[in-house]
């Protein structure tokens, strides 16, 4: 159960992470109030879809506690329905954006939910220490990606088709560990996917200079720099937290 959750998110943002942005004027910088204001919508919805992780985290650490384990699976699958739900409504009714915010922050919650039994399994293993090691590194690293990424004069859309299949290759590997789990296979694959995921950091924060200015395209970005987050930090977990068992 604990790698078929690690592996989840890799699969969730091959729905809407590649289709690739309007860049037939990449390299052509847009006016800079606009980048500017859609930066600030994604950071602020960002913040918003991490708090509301945090809360399903918290509410699935305590069912766990009290010794309920059965909300895992129907959390798990509603968070693959809401998914794809908004991606649905994010592109075909972008101005329904009362609607837009609840599936957004309704799919964090869940996807706050569904790690909880990773993060307990760390706590009962005694690595605690490696959850807030994992978090610190997270936060330092897309902090300092996210920054670059914003600053570079590079065009960095290059990086699109590698990371797709850099992705593809993560996943395959991902389900061939789960029958046949090895110590070196699941190491190498968690230092591959740090580095996946901090590419995707990258992309996506330079995706915002050449995005359109809408609330919309701001909530489908903000969902694929939360998964790159997600999974950056599951990554460092699993090589900061050492076992397999874990």
């Amino acid at each position: 159960m604990n790698n078929y959750l690690y592996n989840y998110p890799n699969e969730s943002q091959e729905y809407n992470k590649y289709q690739q942005p309007p860049y037939e004027s990449y390299g052509t910088v847009p006016g800079s109030a606009t980048y500017q204001s859609l930066l600030s919508k994604v950071l602020m919805l960002l913040s918003f879809s991490l708090v509301a992780a945090g809360f399903g985290l918290f509410a699935g650490l305590q069912l766990l506690d009290a010794g309920i384990s059965a909300f895992l699976l129907p959390a798990i699958i509603s968070e693959f329905v809401v998914l794809i739900a908004l991606m649905i409504t994010a592109h075909k009714l972008p101005h329904a954006s009362a609607l837009n915010l609840s599936l957004l922050y309704l799919f964090t919650f869940l996807s706050g939910m569904t790690i909880s039994i990773i993060i307990a399994a760390f706590v009962a293993a005694g690595a605690a220490l490696a959850i807030y090691e994992a978090l610190a590194l997270t936060a330092i690293l897309t902090i300092g990606l996210g920054a670059w990424a914003w600053t570079t004069k590079r065009n960095l859309s290059f990086l699109g088709p590698i990371l797709f299949i850099g992705l593809l290759a993560v996943v395959v590997a991902s389900i061939f560990s789960l029958f046949f789990a090895t110590g070196p296979l699941s190491f190498i694959i968690a230092l591959v996917s740090v580095g996946l995921f901090s590419g995707f950091i990258v992309y996506d924060v330079q995706r915002i200079k050449f995005t359109e200015d809408t609330l919309s395209a701001a909530i489908l970005l903000t969902v694929s720099l939360y998964l790159d987050i997600l999974n950056l930090f599951l990554s460092l977990l699993h090589l900061l937290g050492g076992s397999d068992d874990q």
